[in-house]
This record gives C-alpha cells, sequence and structure tokens, in this order.
C-alpha cells in the first residue's frame, strides 16, 4: 500500500510532464493528461481535452508550430485529503 508521500510524488510528476508536454508542442498529448478535468482561470473555463485544445488554437501564440515556452514551477503546495480520494496543488 502506497502512503501519502507516493501520492504527492504522482502529483509532482504529472505537473513535471504537463510541463515537458506542452513546452515541446505535444498537444495531443497535453491534452490527454485532462480528459477528465475541468480546469478554470481567471478568463475562461474548460472540460475535457477537446475544449482545452480549442482554447489553445484560438489564445496561443506559436511560432514554427511550437509554443517557445519553458515552464518552472516553484512554490508548489499538495494537500492530499487524509481519505487520498482527492487532492489539491497549487504552485507558482
Amino acid at each position: 500500500m502506497s502512503d501519502i508521500s507516493d501520492d504527492r510524488g504522482e502529483i509532482e510528476n504529472l505537473l513535471a510532464r504537463y510541463c515537458e508536454l506542452f513546452d515541446s508542442g505535444d498537444m495531443d498529448g497535453y491534452v490527454a493528461l485532462f480528459s477528465d478535468a475541468h480546469i478554470a482561470n481567471h478568463f475562461s473555463s474548460s472540460n475535457g481535452p477537446e475544449e482545452l485544445r480549442a482554447f489553445f488554437e484560438r489564445n496561443g501564440l506559436f511560432y514554427d508550430g511550437l509554443p517557445q515556452t519553458r515552464h518552472v514551477i516553484t512554490n508548489l503546495h499538495i494537500e492530499v485529503e487524509p481519505v487520498r480520494q482527492h487532492a489539491k496543488a497549487r504552485s507558482y
């Protein structure tokens, strides 16, 4: 049986994968991470991968098909519920 530190590690790896996929321009892989997600920010929200892809197609700046970004995550704060069914993460 895994413990909460294993859950935190999986969330950290997911965040790193998110950055890697987006920065490399792998939009198929990137949106697949969010197949069951609801994503909201100050400007919009999306449900599922196709809405997320449409958001980036409308709003993203791409050069030669790539976003030319380098995501860096700091101040990572992860809260795993004691029953380990849900977790929240925030970062800068």
